[in-house]
């Protein structure tokens, strides 16, 4: 088994080198203007990129291609960026660093912006490590910065510049009137975007929202029956008439698992919780004034950890988890001619790793043996083949 799990997790390794980000279809127009139809990697980095890598088709090498030979990249459905020379503030945003001067810090740089949505007014954004800062393009006018400034008035006082409220009073009017819920704004994304959207439907215009989910956690529901292979053995000097060792036996488990999708890393990241049921029932014959035992255990467990996918294709990935396992049931092992032993509630941890193609998955789970009766040398150890199923 030891083997087994090794062998696995060197292939795993290897797709973890080949596989950590898949390239999805797009385009990009270089610098003399021509469109390039390509697969681009998708790194879904927090930042705006400075360059991006490509392939021209899934069997072509990659290729690394700078922001100073490009003028916009598109990964379809997914991010838009378009490359423009703007007046951007440079102001730091950490408290330590914070700026006495009330008006933005510009200086002229040439960035690729985020388009967020895509109309008659157009929102950006750009993501510089912890900076941030959004952007508007009206009709034919020049980008513009939406201004909002933190800055020290002394040296305990901070105070907010938001002038962005103003810009987007001036330029977001429908019917010669300022679209509402504009005062009641942040400068954050989901607050911005919503306002253009607004803006965009009340003046007719066709737009295009680009969605990276970034705040958004998804969920999914899937079901995971399996077949289940455990151990268990008593063992204590002092007691050695109550010795057993019941062996290994195959059960059926079920289980329901809740998948949290963390809207991040091209949502390679997942929590889970999955609630299982499982039995291990056996007797044994022994040499001793106990002559016999029996157990018939069964579990009731919430396993709660991370997984990670390795993307293979639009379809079909790897993955790897790792779980705190809950377990909330209890039980006896009887003896014929001795007092009985109760298996106590005990948590463990459990680590698998698996294959999801569409809905579809399977997974080799290994629960690393845990002590489940006090003063005993005891060991319940589990290691299950699931299969599950994402209802929704």
């Amino acid at each position: 088994m030891k083997n087994l799990l090794l062998t696995l997790l060197i292939i795993f390794l290897s797709f973890h080198c080949v596989a950590q980000i898949t390239y999805q279809k797009g385009y990009f127009i270089n610098k003399s203007g021509d469109r390039i139809e390509c697969l681009i990697k998708n790194s879904d980095s927090k930042s705006n990129p400075i360059e991006f890598q490509y392939k021209l088709n899934e069997f072509s090498d990659s290729k690394s291609i700078s922001i100073e030979d490009v003028n916009e990249f598109e990964i379809y459905e997914k991010s838009k960026f378009l490359k423009r020379i703007v007046n951007i503030d440079r102001s730091s945003d950490e408290i330590s660093k914070l700026s006495d001067e009330k008006d933005p810090e510009f200086e002229q740089r040439q960035i690729f912006l985020r388009v967020l949505v895509e109309g008659k007014a157009t929102l950006y954004e750009y993501v510089e490590g912890n900076k941030l800062r959004f952007f508007y393009g009206y009709e034919n006018e020049d980008i513009q910065q939406l201004v909002y400034k933190r800055y020290k008035t002394n040296s305990i006082s901070v105070a907010t510049n938001s002038y962005y409220k103003k810009q987007l009073w001036d330029i977001l009017r429908c019917e010669e009137k300022p679209i509402a819920n504009i005062q009641e704004a942040d400068y954050k994304r989901g607050d911005l975007v919503k306002l253009f959207i607004t803006y965009n439907d009340c003046s007719n215009s066709e737009y295009v929202e680009f969605e990276r989910n970034q705040n958004k956690i998804l969920v999914q529901f899937n079901i995971r029956p399996g077949i289940s292979s455990s151990s268990l053995s008593i063992l204590r000097e002092a007691q050695s008439f109550k010795n057993v060792d019941f062996g290994t036996k195959l059960s059926f488990r079920f289980g329901a698992e809740v998948e949290f999708v963390l809207p991040f890393n091209s949502n390679k990241w997942t929590v889970i919780c999955e609630p299982a049921y499982f039995r291990y029932k056996a007797d044994k014959k022994i040499n001793t004034i106990a002559e016999g035992a029996k157990v018939d255990f069964r579990s009731f467990e919430i396993p709660v950890g991370i997984r990670h996918y390795f993307y293979l294709n639009d379809e079909s990935s790897l993955f790897v988890n790792g779980s705190i396992v809950f377990n909330l049931s209890s039980s006896d092992i009887e003896y014929e001619n001795a007092d009985d032993l109760t298996i106590q509630q005990s948590n463990s941890f459990a680590f698998g790793m698996g294959y999801k193609y569409k809905r579809c998955s399977l997974e080799f789970r290994n629960a690393l043996k845990r002590t489940v009766v006090p003063h005993f040398d005891s060991s319940l150890g589990i290691m299950s083949l699931i299969f599950g199923y994402t209802i929704f």
